[in-house]
């Protein structure tokens, strides 16, 4: 809306050469600069050149009733000339008076203040907002008076009106209590504002362009229609991002607040229902102009959406339900071979469209133990978000059964019933080696928590471990079982840096603890440094994960040969650097010859 413009009517076609700006002359209420800064005539068919467009330098006063003074002369398309008489020029007004034009400029809204936007069980929030000029009619339908056009999650297309007190003829107010709007949910308010000369504003609604709901468009659309009445027949059920829907002409209703574009074409919807209650979707009536052939189909493509929603400062939100069921993990039932375990519980309040008092407070959390013993470990909990929550032991938990119990509170005190999770802490399963009746060739994949010999190699019948250090004189370290069980020689313990060749007369596998975490603090990865020549390697996995391919697992290392020893076939595995896929295996040791000393990294 231009505001420095006035418009005069002609009963006349004129003569556009007639005209100019020293023509006229603009005064009166309102008028804050009657300089001129154009003139335009303008009109089509049958109103050709009826029409005078005067733009001021500045704007005009929002109640504005300007004198419009013909001070020179106009003439109609045959030369009939209008002008001023004698009398007319000498008089107060300066020149003919043409009329005094209605105010046609609507008043300016701002809000003032909005006590609370966040409401528990008879909760109220207060509103004020001012106008730039007098405002009236504070009883009439929603579109024709000063109220507030209510929208929201009751479902329908009609909003609800709420009545505005007037303190004075600029100031207004008006409350929104949850005793008369019990439902959960976001609700928007319009500000609908008129002046005594009927100009309306409205207040409260953004507009939000090209949100691409086409991943979650739920049914096709089918066919266009064309009848815009009609509330049935290619309808689209899609999710927004912003809610709720906004009235934004001031109208009544939200039916009007959704555009979209399909493969780039405009399609125009008409909306039959919008998240009601905890309801994230609204359904359209799609339909379309003429432009569109008959047969035009919305089956497939991008589809766009335009929408007006409320303003952030304009919106309100009920929340009366308390925080639902959260998931915890472990989740009840679950057994972990970790006495020291991560225990989370993540409360999601997100209850309704866009709900945002979504985070909460634990204000109950204790672990009960095998022997019944509750331990409250509310202040040991750590969270980032206040939605994930997290606790871990400072010390081992014995083994057994444990309850993990929660209870949450919103920012509204709505507190959620005592939940739980039932688990079962057992002790770390020890990683297993597969071993054969002779000579294995081994490695660890992480470091053993106890790396005696004693301690690892607890089947009888192991009799010999050995590894090749080529930087120690001599380059072997062997152990030998001696008659009373113990190992004696220069090899006194065993760790994840070398492979091992190991003797022993049976089939049964060796059981070792290797701690990846113990506490929450990971072992360091290691970096081994080999020699040119000959090194008897590992493979190293603290995650015991799959086995490595060759080529990645030695990835900066200038190797020639690699070695594998078959302990079931008795038989040697060689791969080289050009083999195209050679796995290495987890447990197994390997020989392996370089050019010249590097870094195994795993």
């Amino acid at each position: 809306r231009d505001n420095s413009s006035i418009k005069i009517h002609f009963n006349e076609s004129l003569e556009s050469g007639s005209v100019s700006t020293s023509d006229f002359l603009v005064k009166g209420t309102g008028v804050t600069n009657p300089t001129i800064a154009t003139v335009k005539v303008a009109g089509e068919g049958a109103s050709k050149n009826m029409y005078v467009y005067i733009d001021l330098v500045d704007d005009l006063a929002p109640n504005s009733r300007p004198k419009v003074v013909l001070r020179g002369s106009v003439s109609d398309i045959a030369g009939n000339e209008l002008k001023p008489t004698t009398s007319e020029v000498n008089s107060g007004n300066n020149g003919k008076l043409l009329g005094t034009a209605s105010d046609g400029i609507p008043p300016t809204i701002s809000l003032l203040s909005v006590t609370e936007r966040l409401l528990n069980n008879d909760g109220q929030t207060d509103f004020s907002f001012r106008s730039n000029e007098n405002l009236t009619n504070t009883s009439g339908a929603v579109g024709f008076c000063t109220c507030v056009s209510l929208s929201g999650p009751f479902g329908n297309m009609s909003t609800k009106n709420i009545s505005v007190e007037l303190g004075d003829p600029t100031t207004g107010k008006f409350s929104f209590n949850e005793k008369e709007n019990t439902t959960d949910g976001v609700y928007g308010v319009t500000i609908i504002a008129m002046d005594t000369a009927g100009n309306k504003s409205v207040i409260g609604h953004s507009w939000r362009e090209h949100e691409n709901v086409t991943d979650n468009a739920i049914n096709s659309l089918g066919q266009l229609i064309y009848d815009q009445g009609t509330t049935s027949g290619s309808q689209v059920t899609f999710k927004l991002q912003k809610w709720p829907l906004a009235d934004h002409d001031g109208d009544g209703s939200i039916d009007d607040s959704v555009t979209a574009l399909h493969n780039g074409k405009t399609i125009y919807m008409k909306v039959v229902s919008a998240g009601a209650g905890v309801d994230e979707k609204i359904t359209a009536v799609a339909y379309s102009d003429a432009s569109f052939s008959s047969t035009y189909h919305l089956d497939a493509g991008t589809l766009l959406v335009n929408y007006y929603h409320s303003s952030d400062d304009y919106r309100i939100e009920v929340d009366k339900a308390a925080p639902g069921q959260p998931e915890y993990t472990p989740t009840t039932g679950s057994v972990i071979y970790d006495t020291t375990p991560s225990v989370s519980v993540v409360y999601t309040d997100d209850e309704f469209p866009g709900d945002s008092n979504t985070t909460v407070s634990i204000v109950k959390a204790e672990l009960e133990g095998p022997d019944g013993t509750e331990q409250n470990v509310l202040n040991e909990l750590t969270t980032t978000d206040n939605k994930s929550f997290y606790y871990r032991p400072t010390s081992e938990l014995s083994v057994g059964r444990y309850v993990f119990k929660t209870m949450a509170e919103d920012k509204l005190g709505n507190r959620s019933s005592e939940t739980y999770s039932i688990f079962e802490v057992r002790e770390k399963q020890k990683h297993t080696i597969s071993m054969a009746s002779g000579w294995n060739l081994i490695s660890f994949p992480g470091n053993p928590s106890d790396g005696r010999l004693g301690a690892i190699f607890t089947n009888p019948l192991v009799t010999v471990v050995g590894t090749y250090d080529p930087t120690v004189p001599g380059g072997w370290l062997v152990a030998v079982r001696q008659a009373n069980g113990e190992f004696l020689g220069n090899l006194g313990s065993i760790n994840s840096y070398y492979g091992y060749w190991v003797f022993q007369s049976n089939d049964e596998p060796i059981s070792v603890d290797i701690p990846g975490v113990i506490g929450g603090v990971s072992q360091v990865p290691p970096a081994i440094s080999l020699v040119q020549g000959w090194n008897l390697i590992p493979v190293i996995s603290l995650g015991g994960g799959s086995s490595p391919e060759a080529r990645d697992y030695l990835v900066g290392l200038d190797w020639v040969r690699l070695k594998g020893w078959d302990a079931q076939g008795k038989d040697w595995t060689d791969i080289s650097p050009t083999d195209s896929s050679s796995k290495l295996l987890l447990n197994k040791g390997y020989w392996l010859f370089l050019n010249k000393a590097g870094t195994l990294v795993p």
